[in-house]
């Protein structure tokens, strides 16, 4: 389910898009009166799109526009104001805001905006082949790394870094193991060693890569 944040320091015009987000569409909606409570939401978990306030308690949100969009992985941002001149929009355009939408707000336009807004911002993720460890709470605790390496040294020397760094590591010997790990578990990314003549790198992956996509079918 796609995640909304709404931040605006009325609480009336909060609680109007929140329910008006909630009835018309399937997403989860939060919202926040401040930047402080924006950021404090932003760091729990990932959005998709955010609802910025040009004017924040009297402040131009431009600063925490330019923060949201510097996130490694930022939400679409669409601001919305009273104050629509021609230079906000332009200049919200030209700091990463997807759009610009006045007050008093034309739903109609409203609801193609924001499913706009939510419909890029998804394309533009990555997609990940086996798990998906963004879709899970934990950070990069939850991730999980298949290490799959023939000789015990190669894969510590592979996996204790990542596991040092807060990975799942989990380990397999031959393309054979590795294949029954990823049927059993959901695994955020492959490591494959050097494994020379007797299981070339290259068909290791091969054979790994079929026969996960031969288990989902």
């Amino acid at each position: 389910m796609a995640k909304v944040l709404v931040v605006d320091d009325d609480s009336h015009f909060r609680g109007i898009l929140e329910r008006i987000i909630l009835r018309s569409y399937t997403y989860s909606v939060k919202t926040a009166s401040t930047e402080e409570e924006a950021w404090e939401e932003l760091s729990k978990s990932p959005y998709d799109l955010v609802l910025l306030d040009l004017y924040i308690h009297g402040k131009k949100s431009w600063d925490s526009l330019k923060r949201i969009r510097d996130l490694s992985s930022p939400p679409a941002v669409v601001m919305i104001s009273c104050e629509s001149t021609k230079e906000n929009a332009e200049y919200a355009r030209a700091l990463g805001a997807l759009d610009f939408v006045p007050k008093p707000i034309d739903f109609a336009r409203f609801k193609a905006t924001v499913d706009g807004a939510i419909g890029s911002n998804q394309e533009a993720k990555p997609a990940r082949r086996i798990g998906d460890a963004a879709d899970r709470p934990g950070g990069i605790e939850e991730m999980r790394i298949l290490i799959v390496a023939g000789e015990t040294p190669d894969r510590k020397a592979i996996g204790n870094p990542l596991e040092m760094a807060g990975f799942r590591k989990l380990e397999a010997e031959t393309a054979r193991k590795a294949l029954e790990v990823v049927q059993r578990e959901p695994v955020d990314a492959v490591l494959v060693g050097f494994q020379g003549k007797r299981e070339p790198a290259a068909e290791t992956c091969k054979e790994i890569r079929e026969g996960a996509e031969g288990s989902r079918r």
